[in-house]
């Protein structure tokens, strides 16, 4: 009986280890390589998202034509090309993933925007860029910097962090959660 059992085993484990493909038989392949920083963007930053169609979206920190970081797109063929350019007055330096509607909008974070305390924006598939909310001017209390990547609801509510502003014990405030609704109302719980 015991010998049997052993067999079973190490059946099992032959057919386990045929099933499971090695690290060696992986392919690793680079997607698209930044080159000089202000042709395509410089430091891509946060995580990328896939659209419906295969195509890849992502964000770098720096770089791109104003030098201030862009919204770049990876087609089905490879090709990278920008799909919004930031500036200081519409955000800078986006500094969190993307994530993607059922309609293929990009949200993110930015730093700078109108009060230079960060954003909120919403790129859509031809390139727009809405900001959606401009984080209010450095006030005690205020949630400003918004960091990290936002998280959507179904019923398009979007969820994020700040790294400053609420009531802690710290210079400016320890950070918050917040939301904000589609209206562009912000909540936050602090």
């Amino acid at each position: 009986m015991r010998k049997q059992n052993l067999f079973s085993g190490a059946i099992f484990l032959l057919a386990l280890a045929v099933a499971i493909p090695s690290a060696q038989a992986q392919k690793f392949r680079v997607l698209h390589e930044f080159e000089d920083g202000q042709r395509d963007g410089a430091a891509p930053s946060g995580s990328v998202v896939l659209d419906s169609a295969g195509n890849l979206y992502g964000t770098t920190g720096f770089g791109g034509p104003n030098s201030a970081g862009v919204v770049y797109k990876i087609d089905t063929t490879g090709a990278e090309g920008i799909l919004f350019p930031f500036d200081v007055a519409d955000g800078s330096t986006p500094n969190s993933g993307l994530i993607i509607d059922q309609a293929g909008n990009l949200y993110g974070t930015a730093d700078g925007g109108p009060n230079d305390e960060g954003v909120i924006f919403r790129v859509s598939p031809s390139g727009e860029e809405t900001i959606l909310f401009d984080f209010p001017e450095t006030t005690p209390f205020n949630p400003i910097h918004p960091s990290g990547s936002l998280l959507m609801d179904s019923l398009g509510n979007l969820y994020g962090a700040t790294t400053l502003g609420g009531h802690g014990n710290c210079i400016l405030g320890c950070g918050d959660i917040y939301e904000l609704d589609p209206a562009g109302v912000i909540s936050r719980g602090c």
